[in-house]
């Protein structure tokens, strides 16, 4: 709303490619000239539109000056437009010669004969590509003044400010001095995590320049500030939480900014509210902080403590027309849960409405003329205040103290021990359960059924009570004689002979039983330490064995490479029977060894099948060694029979070359030398074929292996068939 309500502004949320205007001015029909106010009835009709591509949240576009004459145009391209307070569809009357402009506010001057209007400015920071800063902001002051030429301005007052991209402009009361929070989305101190703030105070004529962050608050943060709306003074809260709340003074006269008065040292505030008189002060933590609140009454020109209340989760908070109350209201979509508004009465700090909502968005008080509620006044504002003193010193009284047992504190209120030990007295009606005295199963009785109870005959009547004895008896009912009275004293000695007899008794059991436990945990532990020994001589024994029969498979693994080295092959018994019982030795240690591994070491039931499924695999093999023993005896005797007709030539009397050995693998490259023992592995491996071509030395052809060994000679056991290579 413009401030005497000719016109209302409604602005829609700005796009990136918004080409459509956005911003549209209503204005009252019957309005009139500027400072005639709304005007008697008539609709609102469109008076102006404007488009804003970039138009954030709560960012002002348009203001007025008080009187309505002048109105400020914020346009996208950050310049400053002054148009006809009552006419804005018309071109404007002046344009700013400033650019980068963030942040404008006209101060709040009474109207006057002529025009004059005071604005502030407010131009940005300059960062380069990476957000640094390269230039600094600026905030400055101009008075606007209208003559026969037109509208004239000049520039009264300019400070810079060393970052700021964002500010909050605060004229005081009368227009002369100002405030302006200058805010940065990253703190390049890195102290918060809110941004940085700084806090730059300049008067209306430039006299004074202070820059209040650095001066006052030591470089910390500013977590809010606010003037009075009656008086040259404001409040700032500053510093890390919790933070420091403080009352300075502007003299106009003397141009002097002084601190009047620290009101809360160290408090978890963040938020200052002024009721529209100015007599009552408002100082709380809202948002992240607990919801605490202090209010303040102004008396003799000081602020007093008058209240204290909490509110917690409470997203917004404004003064009541009247001055005297004070509205929380917890709203959605900061709060999802709880959501409601409080009404509080500031004077005593007490709620006197509460109301919740399912789903609250917004609450604001409506507005009314600020003749229409009287002040606080001056008494009410003593009276408060030490009603506040007198709960302080209550509440003093009544703190926590630090748990004590009832023997320290110098009283004895266990009344349930005193009555176990006897100095006190059981009280004979305390049935606290109700509970029905415990009978026998055998005392206790079936309930009648109904029938029997009703062909019951009646009880015989009751007998008639004794005569009173005489006066006389119960005086000598209560002498007793001496003898009775010795009588007891035996009986009581003799109880608690038979107490102290019982409980030794007691004592020699708990002993015996203690003698008795202690024995059995004894021999537990001897039997517990057999066990053990028992169990290490197992184990030292099996790995005695072990190592018995490793030592032996290795003995027999270095024989068998021994009879290698030396020519001889496990192929041909004939030729080699020592090799060949070697290799059965072997095969028997290996087995004996898994074997006692097995009993050692049993496994699950998957492991058990694996081993049997290594047993089959070996067992074939083995098979399959016995039946290529039997085809090379077999090759041996039929070559022997023939060498008995034919003698063996000087050739297959030969043992083939250990080393130099080649041959050419399906992609045609050449691969070795490698040494008869290792072809001899391969061959017994089957990975030569017949047709893979080789040879035993770098003098011969290639020939196939079918060819070097033709029958009846044995593969890598008798001299190879060579061919000479051609030059």
């Amino acid at each position: 709303w413009s401030p005497l309500g000719s016109a209302l502004v409604s602005i829609a949320p700005g796009g990136k490619n918004l080409t459509e205007p956005n911003v549209h001015v209503w204005r009252r029909a019957g309005a009139g000239d500027p400072g005639a106010g709304a005007g008697a009835g008539g609709e609102y009709t469109l008076q102006a539109q404007f488009c804003h591509p970039k138009l954030e949240k709560d960012k002002k576009v348009l203001q007025w000056t008080m009187d309505e004459n002048l109105c400020a145009r914020l346009t996208p391209e950050g310049k400053i437009n002054l148009h006809d307070g009552a006419d804005l569809a018309e071109s404007p009357l002046m344009e700013l010669k400033v650019s980068n402009v963030a942040g404008f506010e006209f101060a709040p001057l009474q109207p006057k004969e002529g025009f004059h209007a005071r604005l502030a400015l407010f131009v940005a920071d300059q960062r380069d590509d990476l957000q640094r800063v390269v230039g600094p902001a600026e905030v400055s002051i101009l008075e606007l003044s209208a003559n026969m030429e037109g509208l004239q301005s000049s520039t009264s007052a300019k400070m810079s400010v060393p970052s700021g991209q964002v500010a909050d402009l605060l004229w005081n009361s009368t227009g002369n001095c100002l405030i302006a929070h200058c805010q940065t989305e990253v703190d390049e101190t890195g102290q918060s995590y809110y941004g940085g703030s700084r806090l730059a105070f300049m008067s209306q004529g430039g006299e004074v320049k202070k820059d209040i962050t650095n001066e006052e608050c030591q470089g910390g943060c500013v977590q809010a500030v606010s003037w009075s709306p009656t008086r040259d003074e404001f409040i700032l809260i500053s510093g890390f939480q919790p933070a420091k709340a403080t009352l300075f003074s502007w003299d106009d006269r003397t141009k002097k900014l002084a601190v009047k008065k620290i009101l809360l040292d160290k408090a978890h505030r963040n938020t200052i509210r002024f009721n529209s008189f100015g007599s009552l002060l408002c100082l709380a933590g809202f948002g992240n902080l607990a919801g605490g609140v202090d209010f303040f009454g102004r008396e003799d020109d000081d602020y007093v403590h008058v209240s204290s209340c909490t509110a917690n989760c409470t997203v917004s908070a404004e003064w009541a027309p009247d001055g005297r109350h004070f509205l929380t209201a917890v709203l959605a979509p900061r709060m999802r849960v709880d959501n409601g508004l409080s009404v509080w009465h500031a004077l005593s700090g007490s709620k006197v409405s509460n109301t919740p909502f399912e789903e609250l968005f917004d609450v604001q008080w409506r507005p009314e003329p600020n003749n229409k509620h009287p002040d606080v006044t001056q008494e009410e504002i003593s009276q408060a205040s030490k009603e506040d003193a007198k709960n302080v010193v209550e509440a003093g009284a009544q703190k926590k103290q630090a748990y004590r047992p009832p023997k320290a504190r110098g009283e004895n209120t266990n009344t349930v021990a005193q009555m176990m030990r006897g100095e006190v007295a059981a009280p004979e009606n305390d049935d606290r359960r109700n509970r029905k005295p415990r009978r026998a199963k055998e005392d206790e009785e079936p309930e009648p059924k109904e029938a029997e109870v009703a062909n019951r005959p009646p009880p015989p009547e009751a007998p008639a009570p004794p005569p009173p004895r005489p006066a006389t008896q119960p005086a000598k009912a209560q002498a007793q004689p001496p003898q009775s009275q010795e009588l007891q004293a035996q009986q009581a000695q003799q109880a608690q002979a038979q107490a102290k007899a019982q409980q030794v008794q007691a004592q020699q059991a708990q002993a015996q039983q203690a003698a008795a436990q202690a024995a059995a945990a004894q021999a537990q532990a001897q039997a517990q330490q057999r066990a053990q020994k028992e169990a290490q001589k197992q184990a030292a024994d099996r790995q005695r064995m072990m190592q018995q029969q490793q030592a032996e498979q290795e003995d027999l693994k270095r024989a068998m490479l021994e009879m290698r080295r030396a020519g001889y092959g496990p192929g041909d018994p004939n030729q080699n029977p020592a090799a060949a019982i070697l290799h059965a030795q072997a095969v028997a240690a290996g087995a004996k060894t898994a074997a006692m591994q097995r009993a050692q070491y049993p496994g699950s039931e998957e492991m058990q099948i694996g081993r049997m499924l290594l047993e089959q695999q070996a067992a074939q093999l083995k098979q399959q060694q016995q039946a290529q023993a039997m085809q090379a005896r077999a090759q041996a005797m039929a070559g022997h029979q023939q060498q008995k007709v034919n003698p063996m030539s000087n050739q297959a009397q030969k043992q083939p070359p250990s080393t130099g050995w080649q041959y050419i693998d399906p992609k045609n490259q050449i691969q070795g030398p490698f040494s008869l023992l290792e072809m001899q592995q391969w061959y017994h491996m089957n990975y030569f074929r017949p047709e893979l071509k080789m040879r035993c030395s770098d003098q011969d052809e290639f020939v196939p292996l079918a060819e070097l060994f033709p029958h009846p000679l044995v593969p890598f056991q008798s001299y190879p068939k060579r061919v000479p290579a051609r030059r």
